[in-house]
């Protein structure tokens, strides 16, 4: 898919923030970035969540990635 993602047409976006970022930094995934978790991240929020929920998402994120 390369980052091609159908939420991505929502946010007037042609590819996911967090894809082209890894591009970018040449990593296999976020969880190999010493940033981790980032404003990519926090900016990132689905509008149907409270902060604390994505806040929460967030956190679980980040405890895979960094797994």
């Amino acid at each position: 898919m390369e980052g091609k993602i159908f939420w991505t047409k929502f946010l007037n976006l042609e590819t996911c923030p967090i894809y082209s970022c890894v591009k970018e930094k040449q990593l296999r995934h976020c969880g190999e970035c010493e940033k981790l978790p980032c404003d990519i991240y926090f900016n990132m929020k689905d509008p149907s969540m409270s902060d604390e929920q994505h806040l929460q998402g967030i956190k679980d994120r980040v405890a895979l990635l960094k797994a």
